[in-house]
């Protein structure tokens, strides 16, 4: 049924649209209070602040079109590889070895970077677990102020201490914001099912190791099961409705129901959605 069809009965006084075929149509800001939609098929529709007060959404089917799924599955993993590679190739590049028996030569003591970004990498996830992104990333920031100012302390050599803080700043920040994006991509791909977010973690971690490993050694391994641990547990949370992660809930969701159906800011009052199959439908704003 066309949208202009639906509308003009509506007009007549018709409210009995069962079982109809609304996949990608646009109510945006109609009102359609006390019209019978049990058992039509809504994927793709758009509702967005339109007036739905004592609708019967009873067993519809809303959410995402197969090919809507796909684009957002495929999206998620190309960010993945992408990052695992991004980020792989950095660790290689800096190689995160900037000790080696003798200390800089002697001169300096045996600094480790590796182990600094590890340790800042969980103190960010440990954060941000515990109490949100904003508070995460706002203790990646104090961490990494505090190894760049031990990098000086640490050594009279110029040179050697700004070479260590380029090495921690560089791989500390590509880690977190690595992070941070295979969480949204992750979280999306939840939206569809777990199946798909298995694949996403399962294209970036194999691709981290791939590309680092030669040059990094065990660091590369170690620094990529941290990620992708805490991206996973992170992105698990955010997709359970974790209050301490909605503005990662917010991003992600919007991403993954971008062209799903759209509920947003629409009046819900008093609608029946018993036994409907909602995965991939965006509610923010709405009124229940």
């Amino acid at each position: 049924m066309r949208t202009a069809e639906l509308l003009e009965l509506y007009k007549q006084g018709n409210r009995d649209f069962r079982n109809q075929d609304l996949r990608g149509k646009s109510f945006v800001g109609q009102d359609l209070s006390g019209v019978n939609l049990s058992g039509s098929d809504l994927r793709g529709t758009d509702f967005t602040n339109a007036i739905l007060q004592n609708v019967n959404f009873t067993g519809v089917r809303a959410g995402l079109l197969p090919a809507q799924k796909i684009t957002i599955l495929v999206a998620s993993v190309l960010a993945s590889l992408l990052l695992g590679g991004l980020a792989g190739w950095v660790d290689a590049l800096v190689e995160l070895e900037f000790h080696n028996s003798d200390g800089f030569g002697g001169i300096a003591p045996s600094i480790s970077a590796k182990w600094i970004v590890l340790i800042i990498l969980l103190v960010f996830g440990y954060v941000t677990q515990r109490h949100g992104m904003v508070s995460g990333f706002s203790t990646f920031t104090v961490a990494l102020a505090v190894a760049v100012v031990g990098a000086f302390i640490s050594t009279s050599f110029v040179s050697i201490a700004a070479a260590i803080v380029i090495a921690i700043t560089v791989v500390a920040f590509i880690a977190v914001v690595t992070t941070i994006i295979v969480i949204l991509s992750l979280t999306a791909a939840l939206a569809i099912n777990v199946n798909a977010g298995a694949i996403v973690l399962a294209a970036f971690t194999p691709t981290f190791a791939w590309v680092a490993v030669p040059s990094a050694g065990e660091s590369a391994v170690i620094l990529a099961i941290a990620v992708t641990l805490l991206s996973a547990y992170i992105s698990w949370r955010t997709y359970l409705g974790d209050n301490r992660h909605t503005a990662l809930q917010s991003i992600a969701t919007g991403f993954a129901t971008r062209n799903g159906t759209n509920f947003r800011g629409a009046d819900l009052t008093s609608a029946d959605f018993s036994q409907a199959r909602l995965q991939g439908a965006n509610f923010n704003d709405a009124i229940f």
